[in-house]
């Protein structure tokens, strides 16, 4: 002040001013003429826009659907829409079951407040219940029953028909039924199950002399099917067909029998070898099929090689030598084929098993 005056100078006393976002409230501008101080209306240490105090620290009032829950808002999720567990001005509400928005509590919400669906009328989820009468769920169909093959089976999926023709036959020709052997028996075993594992056959009975019949719906799975000619009481059997895979799984299917009275059949398995050990078809590309001949001469057989095992074609009853090789592409033999003397074919429909063959495939 004392060199305001020798200066002759009119002396101000300067005022600092804050600086918004340090937290603390300040003094903002020059007090007006009348001696009034301006100060912050908030400061909390920012200067972020939407949380009450702006970057110009001035108090904000909280908006609704913005996302941020502020003064009396009770929730903010950042949309004006009701019914969705915070309504249009931010105040909780609980969600209505039925309208199609999963909120709140709600597990689900399909839009209705139908049961049996598979979210229920107060909008849980709900178990299908097979045999209800109600398809729901994961369920490819729902009779109102647990009855099996009757076209929904019992775990509510779609069962499929199987059309069947056998022929007996002599000399290639159909004949008759031999005589006391009356019934056609179908015997449908899972494919997944060893063939000693027969607790979940299904059987069918048909007269012999029908020739053809359509099984009652079998349940979605993949069988080895095979029909047997036996006698009334089904003690005794004439002869066996050899058996066929038949896939169920998603559709309708037909197949066809036939049941020699003077031909069986060989049945082969073979294995891949090289210099070092066993095969697979996979490391040796070049074997295409695996083919099967005879002496004296049958209609040759060839298996696809992944295939492991196979039936022959038909032979009459007699005494052979088998012949067992690897073919590629051009039906030319790989390696040395395997000769299997003295094998006997017997009928009627006999399946003669030759055992493993061997092959092995050079440059290997």
């Amino acid at each position: 002040m004392l060199a305001c005056a020798l200066l002759a100078t009119a002396c101000v006393v300067e005022e600092t001013y804050g600086t918004c976002g340090n937290g603390v409230i300040e003094q903002i501008y020059n007090p007006s003429e009348n001696g009034d101080k301006l100060f912050e209306a908030c400061d909390d240490g920012n200067t972020v826009n939407g949380d009450g105090c702006s970057s110009t620290c001035e108090v904000q009032g909280p908006v609704c659907g913005d996302g941020i829950k502020l003064g009396a808002e009770q929730c903010d999720d950042g949309n004006t829409i009701s019914h969705d567990g915070c309504s249009a001005t931010c105040m909780v509400d609980a969600p209505i079951c039925g309208d199609g928005v999963k909120a709140g509590t709600e597990v689900c919400d399909d839009g209705n407040a139908t049961r049996n669906d598979g979210c229920t009328a107060d909008c849980k989820l709900e178990t299908a219940v097979c045999g209800d009468n109600v398809k729901a769920g994961t369920e490819a169909c729902d009779d109102g029953n647990r009855t099996p093959r009757d076209g929904c089976s019992a775990t509510c999926e779609v069962d499929h028909s199987l059309g069947i023709t056998w022929r007996v036959k002599t000399n290639n020709n159909p004949v008759a039924c031999p005589v006391g052997f009356d019934t056609a028996r179908i015997v449908a075993h899972p494919h997944a199950l060893p063939s000693s594992n027969t607790s979940n056959d299904i059987i069918d009975l048909f007269n012999c002399s029908a020739s053809t019949g359509v099984a009652a719906p079998y349940p979605s799975n993949q069988y080895d099917v095979y029909v047997e000619i036996v006698n009334n009481n089904g003690t005794l059997t004439y002869a066996t067909s050899v058996p066929t895979f038949i896939d169920l799984t998603t559709a309708d299917k037909d197949a066809t029998f036939d049941i020699h009275t003077d031909k069986g059949f060989f049945f082969l398995n073979w294995a891949l070898q090289g210099a070092s050990g066993a095969l697979t078809c996979a490391q040796a590309p070049e074997v295409a099929s695996i083919g099967l001949d005879t002496t004296p001469v049958t209609p040759p057989t060839e298996f696809p090689c992944t295939s492991g095992a196979g039936y022959s074609a038909a032979a009459p009853v007699a005494t052979y030598v088998v012949s067992v090789a690897a073919l590629n592409a051009a039906k030319q033999g790989l390696g040395t084929p395997v000769n299997l003397a003295n094998q006997a074919i017997q009928a009627p429909n006999k399946i003669t098993n030759l055992g493993t063959a061997m092959l092995v495939i050079p440059g290997h």
